[in-house]
């Protein structure tokens, strides 16, 4: 008994001599013997005693995190707060990457054969690939990716073929609609930021003659307008940019928007066309007589300028009008009834893209710090009255009395009744975007305007121009046009 009481006393103080010494300096263990690989730090009771602490003091202030409009977790500081995921090895990262470099690199070999092949005989065959394209992939990518291949396959030193040029925005103006309109908004950026990085390198008028570039640009510009995928407002910026400057280059260029779009553009915006016009002409008779070819260009525009002023398309042949008409016919037929208004933006806001945002895809962009909060707020305010009068009629009461109570039809109300024209109302309902399912709301507000209008020829005049836009507003109105035709027997 002795003995054995003099045994567990010694494996006692040896169990705590052991942890004693642990706490003061780690015990040489053999890395051979106990199968661990050189270089890994052992942590003792204490310490990893100590960790576990630190981290349930971390968690406790979980609380404190909030999740900002993005998803993104952010501290009370507003410090982007990094979730710890799970560890991923390097070697399956890499793997990863590689997979998805695979993955990319599919994406452009296939967009890359559709570019090659792209014909008007067989669009439809190419916009259902790229659309099957887009449900395989990220729309990021697949859009990228198309506007980069796009990019590479017209703006070269070589010309551009127009109906090259028109083949390839036929195809982004049928994923315009189809898909939506961040695919023309990715490439509609990168041409604008290519166009402008060319302009700005050339310094003088001796290597303003050089390449074709700008001018392939140029004629994307006008097809996109061609194709109601931008309107006139980026072209009339733009070329206040080249009147600005005037070399042989940016005359060369003024040309070839003329004579592409000039008619339509007068059509489009006839106050402009008028400023622009001037500018130009002022510009020309600053032209130094000693430079024959410059001199020779700005007459050739002077003359485009004068026929578009005239309105005579004699004086303005375009390659291939045909083809032109036959693709607007084709656009329209696999379209239907799908179409996206087009983007109504200036040079400024695609070249400030990154710093202020893209508001004509996302709906809102960063004005600065140096922004009058003030005078935003009364224009806001006269925005609203403007909105809410008209010659001094208040559309709120007029909604009241005749029982037009929903949102969509008070939209759709304040729409007509602000109409200087029955033209310009169905302008206005056009631009509210109602979804199909909505076209009754239409119908039930110009029945309510007629009838309340003791047979207004204006409500009559609109309901003629929603039948002719499409045959379901035929049924719709139907019963009306039967009372129209009455009251005109009668």
């Amino acid at each position: 008994m002795e003995e054995e009481d003099f045994k567990n006393d010694a494996l006692s103080k040896d169990s705590e001599s052991t942890d004693d010494d642990d706490d003061r300096t780690p015990r040489k263990t053999n890395p051979k013997a106990s199968g661990e690989d050189k270089g890994v730090l052992k942590l003792s009771q204490n310490q990893k005693k100590s960790v576990r602490f630190e981290d349930k003091a971390n968690t406790g202030n979980s609380g404190l995190v909030k999740e900002d409009i993005y998803g993104r977790l952010r501290d009370e500081k507003g410090n982007i707060v990094k979730e710890s995921g799970a560890f991923v090895p390097p070697g399956k990262r890499s793997q990863q990457q590689a997979t998805q470099n695979e993955g990319l690199d599919a994406l452009k070999s296939q967009i890359s054969r559709i570019i090659n092949r792209l014909h008007d005989r067989q669009m439809q065959l190419f916009s259902s690939q790229m659309q099957n394209l887009f449900q395989v992939y990220s729309r990021a990518d697949v859009s990228e990716t198309l506007a980069n291949e796009m990019l590479k396959d017209s703006v070269r030193n070589e010309p551009l073929k127009r109906n090259r040029a028109m083949d390839s925005v036929l195809l982004l103006a049928v994923l315009h609609s189809k898909i939506g309109n961040e695919v023309s908004g990715v490439f509609l950026e990168l041409l604008v930021l290519k166009f402008n990085e060319i302009f700005e390198t050339l310094k003088d008028e001796d290597g303003a003659n050089t390449e074709n570039q700008m001018e392939n640009a140029a004629l994307l510009l006008c097809q996109l307008y061609d194709f109601k995928i931008i309107d006139s407002h980026l072209i009339f910026c733009i070329m206040e940019k080249l009147i600005d400057r005037f070399f042989i280059k940016d005359v060369h260029l003024l040309v070839v928007f003329w004579k592409e779009v000039g008619l339509s553009l007068r059509k489009g915006d006839s106050k402009a066309f008028k400023n622009i016009y001037l500018r130009i002409m002022e510009a020309i008779s600053k032209v130094d007589k000693a430079l024959a070819h410059k001199r020779m260009l700005a007459l050739q525009l002077s003359e485009i300028l004068l026929a578009v002023k005239n309105n005579n398309p004699q004086k303005l042949p375009r390659e291939d009008e045909e083809g032109f008409e036959s693709r607007q016919k084709l656009l329209k037929a696999l379209l239907s009834d799908s179409v996206s208004p087009p983007f109504h933006v200036s040079l400024n806001d695609l070249l400030s893209a990154e710093q202020k945002g893209k508001w004509w895809l996302v709906g809102s962009a960063w004005t600065g710090a140096d922004a009058d909060l003030n005078q935003l707020q009364s224009s806001n305010v006269e925005k609203s009255i403007v909105s809410l009068k008209v010659d001094g009629v208040d559309l709120t009461k007029l909604a009241q009395k005749l029982h037009i109570n929903t949102d969509v039809r008070k939209k759709i109300l304040f729409a007509i009744v602000s109409a200087d024209n029955y033209r310009k109302a169905f302008e206005n309902v056009m631009k509210l975007n109602l979804p199909r399912r909505q076209d009754g709301e239409i119908t039930y507000v110009i029945k309510i305007l007629y009838k309340k209008g003791k047979g207004n020829p204006f409500y009559a005049h609109l309901a003629e121009i929603f039948r002719k836009h499409h045959k379901r507003f035929e049924r719709l109105l139907g019963d009306l046009e039967g009372r129209i035709k009455k009251k005109m027997g009668d």
